[in-house]
Formats: C-alpha cells, sequence, structure tokens
C-alpha cells in the first residue's frame, strides 16, 4: 500500500489513510460491528450516532460485499452498492475499507470510508442509455459503421457495412480493412488513412470487392477519435456504386450531347439573354467566316450582315413573350454569295441563368428548289391529261362530247374513244347506273362505286376492278342544264388494302384472343376491351364479364397511388410507363403479382389506355426453384473433397475452402489473387502458355500436374483438371486441383 500522509477528522486520526472533506467513515471492531462514525456518515445516511454505533456493518448495509475477515488478513476492500434510508430514498454508495493504523503505531480497527457517488452514477447510467442508442443506430442506418484501429484492423462494425462487403459482422471483426480495397487503390487507401491519423478527419471515395468478387464504389467519411486510453478511426461508408454509374452516364450523355452539338449541320449559337454568345459549333464559323475565337463573348448582332441584325431585337422580343421563334431571312456571305437562313430560337430555362439557343440553317438549296418547282406547276397543268382517271362531260342525253384523263385500266373505252358514246353504257349500261346518272340530270350530286366484273387484264375472271364515281349536274352561264361532269377513280388498290386491313384487322383480334398475357384497355376509369387470357388470370370465364367494371376494383389499395399516377401520365403527357410489379385483385378476392405495362392509345375516337400485364406467379416460383439450385450448388462446391477454383484474365474469380487450405491461405486471400503467383516460378511460362492457349480457342492439355507454390513458401505438386465455360462472353477457367 503506498505511503499515505497523516490527517486528522473528527473523532478519527490514523497514519495510513487519508481522510477528504465529504468522506463517509466508519470504524468498525473486528467483529463487524459499528465503533464510531463522522458527521457526514450521519448526514448521508440520516441516521443518528446512536442509532449507528453497536450496528453490525451487515445489518446496515446487507450487500456491500464486505468481508472483514479478508480485510484483516490484508486484502483491501473497495465496491459500490445501493443503500436505501430510513425515509424511503435511495443514494449510491462507493466504500474503501482497509485496517486503520492509529498514530502511536497500534491497529485500530477497520476504517471504511465512502461517497456519495449517486450524481455520478446516474451519469454512468446516462452514458450506458447513449451507448445504447449508439448500438440501435448503427444497427438501423442504411450507410455502413466501421472502428478501425490505428493500424488498420477492423474493431466494430455494424449490420451495413457486413451487407456491403457481403460478409456477417463476426466475420469482419479482426480483419485488417485493405484486404477489400481494390489493388490498384491500396497505395491511394493507406495514403487516406495517414492523412486521417494525422489531420484528424478526411474524405474519399474507394473501391472495394465484396464477397462475390463485385466492385462497389464507396464515399468514406472517418474520424480520428482520442480516448484516454487508445485511437479509433470512426468511418461511415457509403455505397454510391449505383450513383457513380448514373454519373459515368451523365459523363457520356454530356459527351454525346457535345459530339450532337458539333456535328450538326446547321449553325447553332447558344447566346446569354443580352445576347452575348457563349458557345457555337463549327458550322457556325462556316456560316460567319470567322474562327471560333471572334464569335464566342461575342454579341451576335456585331458579327452578322446588317440586314439581319436589324431583326434581331424583334426576335428576342418574340422569345421573351412565345419562348420561341422561327422566320426565313435573305441575306449575303461575307464573300457576297446569297443565302437563304431558316432562323429558329428557343428560351432555355437552365441554371443559373437562362440561354438563347439560335439555329441558323442554310435553306438556300431548298429555296431555289422551290423556285424551279413553281416553274414546273406550268408544266404540270399540261400533264392534266396523264392522270390516271376519267373525266367527262355530256349533253341532256349523257352522250359524252368531251374526256380528259389518262384512262381506266379494265376499262374498254379510252378518253379518246368516248366521244359520242352514252357515258351509262361504258359501267354496264344497266338499270340502276342509269337512275344513278339520270339523278345526276335533276340536279343531285351522285357519287357511287362500281365494280367491273369481267375478265381483267392479268387473265384472272370475276376479280375485276373497282372505280368511285361522282357525277355533277353541268350547268351554263345561266344556270341552264347542259348534262353532267363526271369523274371516275380507279381504287381497286384501295379496296386491296381495305381487304388486306379487314384481314389484318382480323389476325389482330385473333392474336389478341390467344395472347397468352393479358391484354386489356380501359376508358375513363372503366374496362371496355380484355382478351382471354386476361379474363382466366383475374378468375372469370368470359371476358365480357368485365367489360364495363371500374379498374379500381382490381388494383391492390397500396399500389392504386402507383397506378393512378401512370395513367395520369398517359393520359396528359403520353408517356409510357416501364414495366413495374403491381398486385391485382382475382374474383375469388385473393391477390396475384404482375407486371404491367401501360401506354396511351386511341379507342372509338377517345384517350384510353392500353394494359399489357403478366402473371408474375410462376415466375416467382421458379426463381425461388432457382435460388435452392444455386443452394446446392454452393454447397457441393463448398464441401467437395477437390480444391476448386475459377480464373478469368489471369486472376481467380471463384475459390472453394479446400482450395485455399491445398495452398495454405485463408479463402478471402485467395479471391482476387494471380494465378501466377500461386505457381511454382520455373513453372510459370508454361501454365502461362496454357491458359493463353485456351483463351484464344487452340488446344491446350485438360489435366495436367505442375508444381505449386505455396503460402509457406514451399513447393508441391498437385495435378489438375481444366474446364473453360463462358458467362456473357467471358471466358472463365475452372480447375479442380489435387495433390499428386
Amino acid at each position: 500500500m503506498p505511503e499515505r500522509k497523516s490527517k486528522k477528522g473528527k473523532g478519527f486520526s490514523f497514519t495510513n489513510i487519508t481522510i477528504q472533506p465529504g468522506d463517509i467513515v466508519i470504524l468498525l471492531d473486528y467483529a463487524g460491528r459499528i465503533i464510531d462514525v463522522n458527521e457526514e456518515a450521519v448526514r448521508s445516511l440520516r441516521m443518528s450516532r446512536s442509532e449507528l454505533v453497536g450496528m453490525p456493518w451487515v445489518t446496515l448495509f446487507p450487500h456491500s460485499g464486505l468481508d472483514i475477515k479478508a480485510v484483516v488478513s490484508g486484502r483491501d476492500f473497495a465496491n459500490g452498492f445501493d443503500f436505501v434510508r430510513a425515509d424511503g430514498t435511495s443514494v449510491s454508495l462507493y466504500f474503501f475499507a482497509t485496517v486503520g493504523i492509529s498514530e502511536d503505531g497500534q491497529a485500530a480497527g477497520v476504517v471504511c470510508i465512502g461517497r456519495d457517488v449517486t450524481p455520478f452514477w446516474h451519469s454512468t447510467e446516462k452514458t450506458l442509455e447513449s451507448e445504447k442508442k449508439y448500438q440501435l443506430l448503427t444497427r438501423l442506418v442504411q450507410d455502413g459503421i466501421i472502428v478501425v484501429s490505428p493500424t488498420g484492423q477492423i474493431l466494430e462494425a455494424n449490420p451495413a457495412a457486413a451487407r456491403i462487403v457481403g460478409f456477417a459482422v463476426e466475420e469482419l471483426l479482426g480483419q485488417r480493412v485493405e484486404q477489400f480495397v481494390t489493388p490498384e487503390e491500396r497505395r491511394d487507401f493507406l495514403l487516406f488513412g495517414r492523412r486521417v491519423i494525422k489531420k484528424g478527419s478526411g474524405q474519399t471515395r474507394l473501391r472495394i470487392v465484396n464477397s462475390q468478387g463485385k466492385e462497389r464504389t464507396l464515399k468514406i467519411s472517418a474520424e480520428l477519435f482520442h480516448l484516454p486510453t487508445e485511437r479509433k478511426i470512426y468511418a461511415i461508408c457509403s455505397d454510391i456504386t449505383s450513383e457513380q454509374e448514373l454519373e459515368n452516364a451523365l459523363a457520356r450523355t454530356e459527351l454525346l450531347i457535345d459530339r450532337l452539338f458539333e456535328a450538326e449541320p446547321a449553325a447553332l449559337f447558344l447566346e446569354k439573354m443580352d445576347g452575348t454568345i457563349v458557345r457555337a459549333n463549327r458550322a457556325a464559323t462556316r456560316l460567319l467566316g470567322l474562327p471560333m475565337a471572334e464569335i464566342v463573348n461575342r454579341r451576335l448582332r456585331e458579327i452578322v450582315p446588317v440586314d439581319l441584325a436589324v431583326i434581331l431585337p424583334q426576335m428576342r422580343t418574340a422569345i421573351i413573350e412565345n419562348r420561341q421563334f422561327q422566320a426565313e431571312v435573305y441575306t449575303r456571305r461575307r464573300d457576297g454569295r446569297p443565302v437563304w437562313l431558316l432562323l429558329s430560337n428557343a428560351l432555355l430555362e437552365v441554371e443559373p441563368e437562362n440561354l438563347i439557343l439560335t439555329v441558323a440553317k442554310d435553306i438556300t438549296e431548298e429555296k431555289q428548289a422551290l423556285i424551279e418547282l413553281r416553274e414546273h406547276e406550268a408544266r404540270l397543268k399540261l400533264l392534266l391529261n396523264q392522270v390516271p382517271a376519267l373525266i367527262w362531260t355530256t349533253d341532256t342525253n349523257l352522250v359524252c362530247n368531251s374526256a380528259l384523263g389518262s384512262g381506266l385500266a379494265g376499262l374498254a373505252a379510252q378518253p379518246g374513244k368516248l366521244i359520242g358514246q352514252r357515258i351509262p353504257a361504258i359501267f354496264g349500261g344497266g338499270e340502276e347506273i342509269e337512275v344513278l346518272f339520270q339523278r345526276a340530270l335533276a340536279g343531285e350530286s351522285v357519287r357511287f362505286e362500281w365494280t367491273e366484273q369481267s375478265i381483267n387484264r392479268t387473265g384472272v375472271p370475276g376479280s375485276g376492278y373497282s372505280y368511285h364515281i361522282q357525277v355533277e349536274p353541268l350547268r351554263g352561264l345561266e344556270g341552264e342544264l347542259l348534262g353532267v361532269v363526271g369523274v371516275a377513280q380507279d381504287i381497286t388498290e384501295y379496296y386491296n388494302i381495305q381487304k388486306k386491313l379487314r384481314e389484318t384487322l382480323n389476325h389482330y383480334q385473333t392474336l389478341v384472343d390467344i395472347a397468352p398475357i393479358t391484354i386489356a384497355v380501359h376508358q375513363e376509369g372503366r374496362i371496355v376491351m380484355i382478351n382471354r387470357a386476361g379474363a382466366k388470370m383475374l378468375g372469370y370465364d368470359e371476358p365480357e364479364e368485365l367489360v364495363g367494371k371500374s379498374i379500381i376494383e382490381f388494383v391492390h389499395p397500396d399500389d392504386w397511388p402507383a397506378a393512378s399516377k401512370r395513367i395520369r401520365n398517359a393520359l396528359e403527357k403520353g408517356e409510357s410507363a416501364p414495366p413495374l410489379k403491381e398486385r391485382l385483385r382475382r374474383r375469388d378476392g385473393t391477390y396475384i403479382l404482375t407486371q404491367v405495362q401501360n401506354a396511351l392509345l386511341s379507342w372509338q375516337g377517345k384517350p384510353a389506355i392500353l394494359v399489357v400485364a403478366q402473371d408474375l406467379s410462376e415466375r416467382e416460383k421458379l426463381s425461388s426453384q432457382v435460388q435452392k439450385v444455386m443452394s446446392h450448388t454452393r454447397a457441393i462446391l463448398e464441401y467437395s473433397p477437390h480444391g476448386i477454383a475459377a480464373e478469368s484474365e489471369g486472376r481467380i474469380v471463384y475459390a472453394n475452402t479446400r482450395f485455399a487450405e491445398l495452398y495454405g491461405y485463408e479463402l478471402i486471400e485467395v479471391i482476387g489473387k494471380p494465378i501466377v503467383e500461386l505457381v511454382a516460378p520455373y513453372e510459370r511460362e508454361r501454365i502461362n502458355n496454357y491458359m493463353l492457349a485456351r483463351r484464344s480457342g487452340k488446344p491446350a492439355p485438360n489435366e495436367y500436374e505442375f508444381d505449386a507454390l505455396l503460402k509457406n513458401g514451399t513447393v508441391r505438386r498437385f495435378r489438375v483438371s481444366v474446364t473453360t465455360y463462358e458467362i456473357d462472353k467471358q471466358l472463365f477457367i475452372l480447375g479442380f486441383v489435387n495433390p499428386a
């Protein structure tokens, strides 16, 4: 026991202990009875001195754990315990007990010195409560939380961290962090760890390899935490693999936009609202005849011809009011050549300020073509007689007195031979035809269709040609009836198209009826069509039983908000949502899981929603069966007596426990390891040549022996059987290894 200075308290004087203000002092005899107490004991215990003196210690403090004999024999006592006062209040006490030595050097019984530690005890309870909250928080958060020693050893980990790397929490404890980092980033990771230790905190992004060999990208925030006896690094690891993939996709999209911007044949100018050009493409430099440096950061009106600059204020006003503008303008290039431009402007609302996109398309060639087209219009009128139709006029006896057009296939009379013939005769001359023409003579506008049933030009009897005929009264300047004017057009092809259309519709209806998936249409919230597969999926015998029913009856209440949003987007924006999973109610009240996709269509002239749904019940069962098969496969591989490993691109991507044991490694040390490092140096060239031959499709031995390099540096002879397989066009080499 360390030497203590003597200090006197009221009624007490010892040489081997120190009594501080606030100490509770109780003096016991060797039988454990109280022989004296100080005033602090009376105040804290709320008992009088007369009540305390003579009372056995074990009666006063039955749960203290004090062993008088042990203290007398030389073992000091220290312990904390609760004490309930006479008034029912409770305090937490902490006592130290030892043999007291009086100033004359004689033993003076057992001295018990204590303190009221109730405030400290409550603080400790709060600390324990905070620790419980911390443990609960680490279990619930989605981000991984790990506590690491300065040497990189994992001391603590939450379930989210274990999920990220694909191990159980207990498997992570004691592991070194760097073994999960991809080999090419381990140096950066070590530098990051040193920076955290030096500066106290830090952030970084790292790629790791999980237990399945897949890379994940993590965003890591770490901070050094100082404890009285040690230092720890607390790190929060967010899995940002998906975000990283989106960033990469965004970068590719931006690159694509840049390339499209440059590849656009029209001149493009991106301007600020004050007209300053912030970007232009190569076509703009060719149009203006200026280098890019003389275009960017200048105003468009400063570098375009004067006749073009005067309309720019009108364009800007139109853009602000209507958000877009388009006009054709005529101007001249710098070299004097005339040019027609189609100017288009649009207001782009982007952060941090709005921009104007100006597109200047050279339409000079189109304008010249238009002029040439107008010149040809006169010529075109001369070709009226060549139109594939008959145009005629008759007198009041329906005798043809003029005819134009190229004639009609199937009719014996051509325009030049119709003069003088009665027009009804060329269309069969029957009573019905005569009546129609007489109605035209009476002042009606008559339209009818007629099919020529004689042998047609193909030599096939009975098929004939079909014509659309329109006959109008022909009147003079005074309104007198002169005869009729008529036009006959060959609509045989149209009839054929109609026939094919009807056949196509019949085929479509047949396909809808026999389709193995649900096809339905709903309009204004009610089913207007559904095929047999859909009726059967929902538990109905006939599709007609479902027509007219509200679609809300068949959607699970929890899925209705999402379904309603998809319908609204389709109707208002014409958007077709990607396939989504949705629960549908069957006739018997049960729900089935389906994959649903919808699209906007027109049904009987009104907007409607086409729905295609597929029952996923069988697929879910199949997926479950696949998982069972995969579990059996993993079990077979893991418990196989053979060492099994697969490599791709020279590194091990899978190995079972037996393979790692043969080499003396832990399984996690083998994954990702170059295959040549497991081969004796003098064997590496031969084994490497075998691998190169297999990747190139050349012959290589499927069974051979080689000297393996174990973890401890020794060499052992192994026999291996090798085969290859492909997954997503990636070649893998699978080996079964056993001692030779």
